[in-house]
């Protein structure tokens, strides 16, 4: 084509990320390998910068040990290879070994064989989810046929979409794969068209480091210098993202990083829900090098990030949203694990009520919006959340969130016998100052939704054999006395207070 009509190298490269986010493809189609080779040869070094800015979004993830594996079996054996690479096949040699001789891999394919082992992974997957249904079911038919739920958070579940974001779901060494030896010929024209740059480095520098791997010392000095320098002039060009600035935070003095977190929470404030949701599922990958803590603690501010996440304008209700922009929103999935960040890193698990409301939504199990390994009821954040509201008199919220805390425990009673959850409602601190105010507001309504929800949850707690002197059935049987409703004869009271049709159309 004339060099006039050429796609330029950030476009091509556009196009080459897409392929490698194509599960159907296996390799680069070869008109796109030859699109960007023959580019790279006669762009200009601004344009070459311009098309490896975009490679960043895949090279920014690969290490040099796994570009180290690319590197066929008569190389890894020669004399000339560095020890450096060389030590590290044989940890990855040793560390194999031992995971076979702890189990083999046949033993694995065994249990998988054996008869019903699928269909008891499949139940243990979608068992969750039914009950996440099962949870808006039965708030909606309680609600005059609508969850409340479906209102105050009336957002995408989930983006579990790829937007070329470090997500969780992306095995972006998969995709290196695919297009590892398309990327060699790239970094040894880079190499010749730009030289010994930051960004050459930064992008194609662990390519380079296996290219040579007989260099004697290799090359990560180079290439953790150049990121952070590149890093700095993302952020000064407006290019960074958020996973840009995590990457410059482990770069930065301890001055430079408070810095560097406030331009990040800016940050937040304008990118999409897509970018936000990928950034906190990467986050969590990295949670097994933090115990139970979560990755942000490391932030100087974290709960000001999160803050200014749920003070970026939402849509009041689905009709408000768009067509076409349900991206600019956050998403369920995004605000029950900002509710999960706020749960576990305060006192009290205080924290913004939607944020809390959201992860008991999470905690019910739907499969969309499983981002956590809390082992809790979901009605204890329903029922902070509640609290929560109620103290800044948001009472339409507090009454939704304590209602479905109560039929959460109704169709959650079951779990309170096992060992994690008995310990963490017995940990729990069931503060009941609101409750009184709710039932004073809300107790009159012509369904009595307090009153119904509350006989549930005591009725549950019977049933499922919970200690007569455990605290949490002591306090709802104390509320029952209270606001007089007790098991024996609340049934007639019940049927009759909400009517036949409604009453036969409750579980």
């Amino acid at each position: 084509m004339p060099e006039a009509d050429a796609a330029t190298l950030d476009v091509l490269f556009t196009e080459l990320l897409e392929a490698l986010a194509d599960e159907k493809m296996d390799s680069v189609p070869d008109v796109i390998k030859k699109s960007i080779l023959a580019r790279l040869n006669e762009a200009p070094p601004l344009e070459i910068e311009e098309g490896l800015h975009n490679l960043w979004r895949l090279m920014r993830n690969i290490t040099c040990e796994h570009c180290w594996t690319h590197l066929p079996p008569e190389k890894r054996k020669g004399n000339t290879l560095r020890d450096e690479i060389r030590n590290y096949f044989s940890d990855q040699e040793q560390a194999r070994r031992q995971l076979e001789e702890a189990m083999p891999i046949e033993d694995a394919a065994k249990i998988l064989r054996q008869p019903g082992a699928i269909k008891s992974l499949a139940d243990f997957i979608l068992g969750p989810n039914e009950l996440s249904k099962e949870a808006a079911a039965l708030s909606a038919r309680l609600n005059s046929g609508q969850d409340p739920f479906s209102i105050h958070l009336p957002y995408t579940k989930a983006f579990m979409e790829d937007s070329w974001q470090p997500v969780g779901w992306t095995d972006y060494s998969e995709r290196l794969d695919k297009a590892f030896q398309l990327l060699e010929h790239i970094a040894v024209i880079a190499h010749d068209r730009l030289g010994d740059t930051p960004l050459f480095w930064a992008v194609l520098g662990p390519i380079h480091d296996t290219l040579h791997h007989d260099a004697q010392h290799g090359f990560r000095q180079e290439i953790r210098r150049s990121e952070y320098l590149v890093l700095r002039k993302r952020v000064a060009e407006g290019r960074a993202d958020m996973w840009d600035y995590w990457m410059l935070l482990h770069h930065e003095s301890e001055t430079d990083r408070v810095y560097v977190c406030d331009e990040m929470i800016d940050h937040a404030l304008a990118a999409s829900g897509v970018e936000l949701e990928a950034f906190f599922e990467a986050l969590d990958d990295e949670r097994e090098d933090l115990g139970n803590r979560m990755p942000e603690i490391e932030l100087p501010n974290p709960d000001r990030l999160w803050r200014q996440i749920l003070e970026r304008p939402q849509p009041s209700t689905l009709r408000d949203r768009p067509r076409g922009n349900q991206e600019s929103a956050v998403s369920v999935r995004l605000l029950g694990r900002g509710g999960l960040y706020f749960w576990t890193t305060s006192t009290q698990h205080y924290g913004p009520s939607l944020m809390l409301a959201a992860l008991g939504i999470a905690l019910e199990g739907d499969l969309l919006l499983r981002f956590h390994d809390l082992d809790i009821p979901p009605f204890l954040p329903f029922w902070t959340g509640a609290k929560v509201a109620a103290e800044v008199c948001h009472w339409i919220f507090a009454r939704d969130c304590f209602h479905r805390a109560l039929l959460d425990i109704r169709l959650f009673a079951s779990g309170l016998t096992t060992e994690g959850w008995r310990r963490a409602v017995e940990e729990y601190r069931f503060d009941l100052s609101f409750v009184d105010e709710l039932f004073l507001r809300f107790g009159d309504e012509p369904i009595p939704q307090l009153h119904v929800a509350l006989y549930f949850a005591i009725e549950s707690l019977q049933a499922a054999d919970v200690a007569e002197d455990a605290v949490i059935r002591l306090k709802f049987e104390h509320l029952g006395r209270r606001h007089k409703v007790q098991i024996l004869g609340d049934v007639i009271r019940l049927s009759g207070a909400l009517g036949e049709r409604l009453w036969s159309r409750l579980p």
